[in-house]
């Protein structure tokens, strides 16, 4: 009882959240129509003409449409046909940008399907989620997008829940439950209904820190390991469990006999890691592949995101459309950074793992994403959820992000980009 009653502003929180995205998604549909192309970045008016959807077989689903979009389709065509799913575009060895040639994989079964650049932990949840639906007699990929949605609903309250914990932890009650609120209302926070990772990831790697700053280990190496799977930001997750258990008793104790529950806790701390060897093992390089050949990312990339960085100032200097955009981005940026200065003064862990993900966002050589990247970092919404004991910053916070929540909302919508 008592728990319901800790939990309840939280859960009903999420009940009204819920309840808005569903609604707003076919109302901002039927309501009006953006004009298409969407010329926000150099590569975006292309891949946003009328009749782009078209081309795009798992975007074209009547059913929940408002709910997919862009990278949507990959997590669909991985749930309902797998990694090489035949209708998937797939390139081949030798691509470059200069010379694109792109086919479906039943064209060309030697080729490389682009869902490698792609996680397996949300689609596999999809998969199993997608079920039920099944069973009911639903179109296959009607049943895939409603799991989607239920994956990321479901996990955008577990998050919520995990941030609230550690709010409250560190701060005090109020500061947890306006910490969870300040999730749903960032600008980015609506990809937590759509059809993409953000929801479960959020879920899993919040809850995994929750546990582990408790020094619950097992649960949290757990939930570690599966956010591995999710998105390759989560072995990121190897730091703050290391150093979680290296401050716990489990250093001391590890070499001294009899102590199984430390070596147990010493395993279950290394789960991101093994996660991380298994996707390694199996299907790294064709990810890599993609990730490097297709979507221009790699690991610490600076010279690449100078580049993208340089590219984008142009952009800002020459297009309103672009300027609007990196606004929402650059705001969450620095926003991000900043949060990171409280943090530091808090809980030097979550401070170390905030600033991780910060850094391995930025620099894959892409410069685009950053409001999307820093839902990631704990500390977005507990430094202004600390902040928000006064009345006035805490109306202000909500004033500043709730409208650009909704534009990017609406840019996701209608197929244009939000990020």
């Amino acid at each position: 009882m008592r728990l319901i009653t800790e939990y309840r502003p939280i859960f009903l929180t999420w009940l009204v959240w819920v309840f808005l995205m569903l609604i707003l998604v076919p109302y901002l549909g039927a309501r009006f129509t953006l004009v298409a192309p969407d010329r926000t970045l150099a590569w975006t008016a292309a891949a946003t003409m009328p009749e782009s959807q078209t081309r795009h077989t798992y975007l074209t689903g009547a059913f929940l449409n408002g709910h997919v979009a862009w990278d949507s389709e990959y997590y669909l065509s991985i749930a309902v046909a797998g990694y090489d799913d035949p209708a998937m575009r797939a390139i081949p060895p030798d691509f470059n940008w200069k010379n694109q040639v792109i086919r479906t994989l039943a064209e060309k079964p030697s080729w490389t399907s682009m869902n490698y650049a792609f996680f397996p932990g949300y689609p596999m949840l999809i998969r199993i989620f997608m079920t039920p639906f099944l069973l009911l007699g639903m179109e296959e990929l009607a049943a895939a997008t409603s799991a989607g949605v239920l994956v990321s609903l479901g996990g955008t309250l577990a998050a919520m829940l995990a941030l609230y914990r550690l709010g409250r932890d560190m701060l005090d009650r109020d500061a947890g439950i306006r910490a969870s609120f300040y999730l749903l209302i960032a600008p980015a926070s609506m990809f937590m209904a759509m059809v993409y990772t953000e929801g479960l990831f959020l879920a899993l790697s919040f809850s995994a820190l929750m546990f582990a700053r408790e020094r619950r280990f097992v649960p949290a190496g757990i939930l570690a390991f599966l956010a591995t799977f999710t998105k390759a930001g989560g072995v990121l997750l190897l730091l703050p469990l290391f150093l979680y258990w290296y401050g716990s008793d489990g250093r001391r104790a590890i070499f001294q006999m009899g102590k199984g529950r430390h070596l147990r806790d010493f395993a279950f701390m290394l789960a991101p890691a093994l996660a991380y060897g298994i996707f390694t093992l199996t299907m790294s390089s064709q990810f890599h592949f993609i990730e490097s050949n297709y979507f221009n990312r790699n690991l610490l990339n600076i010279q690449g995101t100078l580049a993208a960085w340089k590219e984008a100032v142009g952009l800002m200097a020459t297009n309103p459309q672009s300027l609007a955009y990196y606004t929402v981005e650059l705001a969450c940026l620095t926003a991000g950074i900043a949060s990171l200065v409280w943090m530091f003064r808090h809980d030097k862990v979550l401070t170390l793992y905030s600033a991780a993900i910060l850094l391995f966002s930025l620099t894959s050589g892409a410069a685009q994403g950053m409001h999307r990247y820093v839902l990631a970092l704990p500390s977005f919404f507990l430094a202004p959820a600390a902040l928000g004991q006064h009345k006035s910053f805490d109306r202000a916070w909500i004033m500043l992000n709730l409208p650009f929540m909704i534009i990017l909302l609406t840019t996701f919508v209608f197929n244009q980009w939000a990020g």
